[in-house]
């Protein structure tokens, strides 16, 4: 590994672990459990809580990729984007409950390099790392919806959400793999990626005032340009790409800063806590930062039940209050979509009928 930089090659830090053979492995979010005798009981109450949440949290988060998909709140390619993660990181949950086994001792083990605890952390960390990369996938699907507003509806173009989770998923496998394996300095490349979310987070916004703007400068025959080209289609596409959008702000701010809160409690430990007396607070930190992930996971189930409400036009308070303080601009109903989704149905239909006269 002597083509990496300095900075990205791993240091040993107290999460590193030998094998049998020598080789040597970093599992982060792996309390020991051995080191935590004397607290068993509390241990045990807090492996059981992360666990239930996890459940819950899965369970709400299906719920809401049907509720998603029923009543296609946003664009097919959007949605299947969002199912991919959902997977992804529910196969990561899975895994969590696996290596709970491990941790806990329930399943015995005497060598790390004997069990399959590195290779259910690197499906763990798949799962996890996939928060990093939904906004960056996000702001790709969105962009390509701007770029081809003009029939972005009507051509699904499957093939976007198609490479794009393809890509995605071999690397950050890959990635994960290199995590656990002590290729690359996770701290480091975890920092890093926290970056393309702020900029994303503004291109989101950006692309939001753009396509307001250009809707505006549409129905304002004083303000077209000479070559925007209007079609009634296009209008609707503008709108329903605003109504998307507006959606999606919700959650970008709600997501980066639960991935600074996540990291800060994760990492944070780790650099704080180096002196061998204090490894097993340590391994406390690990098993309290792994409930607090559970209760990320539950508690961010709302989030898509809000984007359901907005589309459905159910008004709960929270969706009323977010609608008073932060969505003053344009806002498209969907009673408003489906109106105009049935008049072009009915010329259509006039057309059809004209034509076969």
């Amino acid at each position: 590994m002597h083509y990496l930089p300095d900075l990205f090659f791993p240091q040993p830090d107290a999460l590193r672990v030998f094998s049998h053979d020598n080789s040597s492995y970093w599992l982060i979010l792996f309390a020991r459990s051995d080191l935590l005798v004397s607290w068993r009981i509390h241990y045990l109450i807090g492996v059981l809580i992360e666990a239930i949440l996890i459940c819950i949290g899965s369970v709400f988060h299906g719920r809401t990729i049907f509720l998603c998909w029923k009543h296609k709140i946003l664009h097919s390619n959007f949605l299947a984007i969002m199912t991919n993660m959902y997977l992804s990181f529910q196969t990561g949950s899975l895994f969590r409950i696996v290596l709970i086994l491990y941790e806990s001792r329930l399943i015995s083990w005497a060598d790390v390099g004997d069990t399959p605890i590195p290779f259910l952390n690197t499906l763990r960390f798949y799962g996890l790392i996939h928060a990093f990369y939904l906004l960056p996938i996000i702001t790709i699907e969105r962009v390509l919806a701007t770029v081809f507003v003009a029939d972005y509806e009507l051509k699904h173009r499957h093939y976007i959400p198609a490479i794009l989770n393809i890509l995605v998923n071999c690397f950050i496998l890959a990635t994960s793999y290199a995590f656990v394996a002590r290729l690359v300095n996770a701290y480091i490349c975890c920092t890093i990626g926290l970056v393309p979310n702020f900029g994303c987070a503004l291109i989101l916004h950006r692309l939001l005032r753009w396509n307001q703007e250009k809707l505006t400068r549409l129905t304002d025959s004083l303000r077209r340009f000479p070559n925007d080209k209007y079609s009634l289609s296009l209008r609707v596409q503008l709108k329903e790409n605003i109504w998307s959008l507006q959606k999606i702000e919700f959650g970008v701010v709600i997501m980066i800063v639960a991935l600074i809160v996540n990291l800060m409690l994760l990492f944070g430990p780790v650099f704080i806590l180096t002196r061998p007396d204090q490894l097993v607070t340590l391994q406390w930190c690990m098993w309290a930062a792994n409930i607090v992930m559970a209760v990320s996971v539950a508690g961010s189930a709302p989030m898509g039940y809000f984007a359901v409400a907005l589309h459905t036009g159910a008004r709960p308070f929270y969706v009323r209050w977010y609608l008073r303080k932060f969505a003053k601009d344009v806002m498209v109903s969907p009673a408003e979509v489906k109106q105009t989704d049935a008049y072009f149905n009915q010329l259509h239909s006039q057309w059809d009928y004209a034509m076969r006269r």
